[in-house]
This record gives structure tokens, sequence and C-alpha cells, in this order.
């Protein structure tokens, strides 16, 4: 969608503007700019990389969650798959444990296990994992502290680290150990599938034959891995991983209960993503015809069921490449009067 669709879209309420708002200076804020950490990506990209593969564990539970949830309640986090196990409204960790995926497979081939030899905070013309995820960190300096952004951000990656290593993730070893001073460093990747019985499983470059789903490569080295929000992300995943179990099939529908309890997401989540994502063109949805573009439904029947949307991700990167467009439509949606 273009600018000049955008102004058919649901003008936001107080509350929606202050969110955007924030959400605008916190993209204005971050560094490396989401532009010098494509351009970091682009560098570690093989030539001929259009794709990343990711297996369908991280996304999808196989049995549905446990319990009683529902939109109002959702699932409990242990009975999540990893990727909604791990969002978090500021945090990094399920940006970090994508990159490491994409950055691995910039570098091995399917079947091998590649070695994490990347400090977290790079030298000199080295890059390290600091330079290759963005974060709203600022330099602080007042009369009692000063800390630099790069420090705030390697404090970040700690974090996001501690949670991708804890026992109910394990998407993460740390082969230092918990007591060391550099715990962090030379972190390995572990199985999409996280925490399970037994010993972690080491994460393997997937191929075509395993359970698998793809993402555009161009999502990270066209600089929208650092700009969307977590929410966001997953919504992507499961859309994608949703797509392949159709092979092509083009538009895709996602029935309620197969997003909660299979994929653990929630419906506010879903909603704001899928109007947010159509917006920006990084995915196609074709409405219920009775739709209005402000959500609304013409001729609303309380007991009749509404249509699915059906949904599709642009795999080309045409038109939707830049990332500065989530900026910008950021700003036009603040802007309207």
């Amino acid at each position: 969608m273009d600018r000049t669709s955008w102004k058919d879209s649901k003008r936001p309420n107080l509350g929606e503007m202050e969110r955007l708002r924030r959400r605008a200076r916190r993209l204005k804020a971050m560094t490396p700019s989401p532009g010098q950490v494509e351009e970091n990506l682009r560098q570690l990209a093989k030539p001929d990389m259009d794709e990343v593969l990711i297996r369908r564990d991280f996304v999808y539970r196989a049995q549905p969650a446990p319990g009683d949830p529902d939109d109002r309640r959702l699932p409990a986090a242990r009975d999540r798959p990893p990727a909604t196990r791990i969002i978090s409204p500021r945090g990094c960790a399920l940006r970090l444990y994508l990159t490491s995926i994409f950055e691995a497979q910039s570098r091995g081939r399917a079947g091998t296990s590649p070695t994490n030899d990347r400090p977290l905070a790079g030298r000199a013309d080295e890059l390290g994992w600091t330079e290759l995820v963005s974060s709203p960190a600022t330099t602080t300096t007042d009369a009692k502290r000063y800390m630099t952004a790069r420090s705030k951000r390697l404090r970040q990656l700690h974090e996001a680290l501690k949670t991708l290593s804890s026992d109910d993730v394990q998407l993460i070893a740390l082969p230092s150990g918990h007591r060391t001073r550099h715990r962090y460093e030379r972190f390995q990747i572990l199985d999409e599938a996280g925490a399970r019985a037994g010993e972690p499983a080491p994460y393997t470059i997937p191929n075509r034959s395993e359970a698998t789903f793809s993402i555009p490569a161009w999502w990270f080295i066209g600089g929208w891995i650092n700009v969307l929000e977590d929410t966001e992300i997953t919504f992507l995943l499961m859309l994608a991983d949703v797509e392949a179990g159709r092979q092509g099939w083009g538009h895709v529908m996602i029935p309620s209960h197969r997003r909660l309890l299979h994929y653990g997401v929630g419906r506010d989540a879903y909603e704001e993503a899928q109007r947010l994502l159509s917006h920006i063109g990084l995915i196609d949805v074709s409405a219920d015809f009775q739709r209005r573009t402000d959500g609304t439904v013409r001729g609303f029947d309380p007991v009749a069921k509404p249509y699915l949307h059906r949904l599709r991700i642009r795999r080309s990167p045409y038109g939707a490449s830049d990332s500065d467009k989530l900026l910008k439509y950021l700003e036009f949606q603040i802007n309207r009067i």
C-alpha cells in the first residue's frame, strides 16, 4: 500500500497516537541506524542468498496448547512455540536469534553446524553482534553517570542471551558457562525447537527435505528485521509457515483456533500487525468484501461468522525494501488532522 492509500486507513485515537509517537522516537534513536545494520548484514550475505530457512518447530506447536486459553487469556509461555515464548516489547531476543540464523546460513551449507566466533562487540573493522542488531539506545551523560549507546546495546544483548539460554527456552548455549566474566562471548545457537527433555540439540543448517518454511533474505538486508516489533515479526513467521503448507497456492487464511492454540498469537496482536504490515507493503491482504477499510463490516450480523482475511507475504522486494517506509507511515498517521 502506498502513501496515496494511507488516507483510507483507520484514523488513530489518542492512545494509539501516543504509541505511534513513542515508536517513531525509538526508530529515530536507533543505533546503529537500521540503514547501517542493513549494510552490515549485506556484507555477510552470500551473493545468491535470497531466503532463509527456518524449522517449523520454531513457530508452530503440533499439539494445541492445553487448558482453556482464549484471546483474553493467552496460553502460558511454556505452552507456546519458541518464537512467541521469547517476544518482548523492548528486548531483542527474537531479533538476535533470527539474525544468528541468517548469519549462520550466510557462511555455511545445509547439514553443517557453523561455529559462532564473532565477538559481541566488534573491534576495528570486525563486525560484532552489536553492529548487527539495532537498539534505541542513546549515550547517557549526566552528573552521576556516563554510559555510551554501544555499552547499552551490549547490555541489551546480554539480557537477550540470558533469555535465550534459560532452561525453559534453550535456543542458545553459553560455552563459557554461567559464572565467568565473559560468559556470553562465542555463544552457540541451538535447534529451533528449543527446550526439550535431555540435552539441547545443536543447530544445523536445514535442508528442504525437513519441515521448514522460508523467509525472504531482504527482511534482513533490507533493514526490516530491526524496525519491526516482535508481534509483527511473529505474525510474518506464522504467515510464512502457513504459506509453506499450502505450497504456493496464493493467499491463505489462518483460523483463530490455529492462530491461538498452535502459534500462540493473540487476536489483538494479529489484527494490529496485519494492518500495519499491509500498509507498509510487506503483505497483501484480500479482505472480506463486506469489510470497510477502517475494519468495520457493512450490514454487521452478530450471529453470522465473518469471513477471514486472505493473506500473502510479498516475496519480491519491489516497493517494499525500504525500511524507512515504516517511519514515513508512522509520521503520516501522527500528523493526521
